[in-house]
């Protein structure tokens, strides 16, 4: 509220296997980083697609972006990026690596990109069986 965060949905309908429990826990892991690290007046951006062999549910928000050396790193366990939030967060680097098992673990698969200072975008790749 005080960021006068503003989100954006459009989910279309689509039919997937997946355990929907540990998709809420890791669409909560995104959220919760792209609220953490917004910039005032950001937009989050939550929209899916559907492809040839699955569904792609994108998280994108306009807020701090990774640096593009953090990039290839931030599903690693512990790692809190390089330039710490200047201490205003208290990061324990395990929540996008636990999001990163799960996504394994449920045979979907997820990757992100970013440009700091504008944007990080997450897509989360969910194969139809």
């Amino acid at each position: 509220i005080r960021s006068h965060f503003q989100i954006e949905i459009d989910i279309e309908d689509h039919l997937v296997y997946t355990d929907k429990n540990w998709l809420v826990y890791i669409l909560d892991q995104l959220i919760s980083n792209a609220i953490k690290y917004a910039m005032e007046d950001a937009t989050l951006r939550i929209w899916s697609r559907k492809q040839e062999d699955g569904v792609c549910l994108f998280v994108e928000d306009h807020g701090e972006g990774i640096e593009e050396q953090d990039i290839r790193r931030i599903f690693e366990k512990g790692y809190t990026g390089s330039n710490h939030h200047n201490g205003k967060y208290k990061s324990t680097g395990m929540g996008l690596y636990m999001t990163a098992k799960i996504i394994e673990k449920l045979g979907h698969t997820i990757s992100v990109e970013s440009k700091k200072g504008q944007y990080t975008r997450f897509m989360i790749e969910i194969i139809s069986q």
